[in-house]
């Protein structure tokens, strides 16, 4: 229910859509996700920037300098179990691509400059980290592909794991802290658009899980296309 298409940052506005959802506050609000690497964390969802951030922070009794910390409940079915199915991609390489059976969405396997090898059962070659305008503009010369949103993006975090929090044997090639696992999303951060904050853009991080914004400047970071 976060909207990105809010500027919320410097403003009163939390990023939700407030005509549906009133008297939202900009502050955290609690998931009942555990966060792996913690028995006592959980993920929590800050309106005032729309990002995801894990609680280990956090005890699930806050303290009082965090000030409380706001429930919005829900009801109806949990969300089906997610499974992928494999297929080949447009050279025929079998199993090179990803379809992720709750969202629809197909995945390249591997990030941009790696290739899938299917008797190896993994990705091979040198993966490529693009700042956001190559990014963008590499995208572009990949006919159907595009570069997902962070919603998308975040979909296929499994936040049941951690280091990484995404399935290996779906999308294999993360490690831990040796190799950077931050992939730009097409999100930007209204709020620097603005003139509300340096911030630019909205990659998620597969080591923890969380996304959170990020500056444009900061450096070079992969990418995962979709269709």
């Amino acid at each position: 229910i976060v909207d990105f298409g809010v500027v919320g940052f410097n403003s009163q506005n939390p990023k939700i859509d407030s005509a549906w959802f009133p008297n939202t506050t900009r502050r955290y609000y609690w998931t009942s996700a555990n966060y792996a690497p913690s028995s006592n964390g959980a993920w929590l969802v800050l309106f005032q920037t729309g990002s995801l951030r894990p609680g280990n922070a956090y005890s699930r009794t806050p303290s009082l300098s965090q000030g409380d910390t706001s429930v919005r409940l829900v009801r109806g079915a949990i969300l089906a179990q997610r499974t992928y199915t494999y297929t080949a991609d447009e050279f025929g390489v079998p199993n090179a691509l990803v379809i992720d059976n709750l969202t629809g969405l197909t995945w390249r396997r591997c990030s941009e400059g790696e290739t899938w090898d299917n008797s190896a059962n993994s990705c091979t070659g040198t993966r490529v980290d693009f700042t956001f305008e190559e990014a963008l503009a590499h995208a572009k010369t990949q006919a159907g592909w595009r570069i997902p949103n962070i919603k998308e993006l975040s979909s296929l975090a499994d936040r049941s794991r951690y280091s990484p929090a995404i399935d290996t044997v779906a999308f294999p090639g993360f490690t831990t802290w040796d190799r950077p696992s931050t992939y730009w999303s097409s999100t930007p951060d209204l709020n620097s658009q603005f003139g509300l904050g340096e911030y630019n853009a909205l990659p998620m991080n597969f080591h923890t899980g969380s996304f959170n914004v990020h500056y444009l400047t900061s450096g070079h970071l992969p990418i995962r296309l979709v269709r």
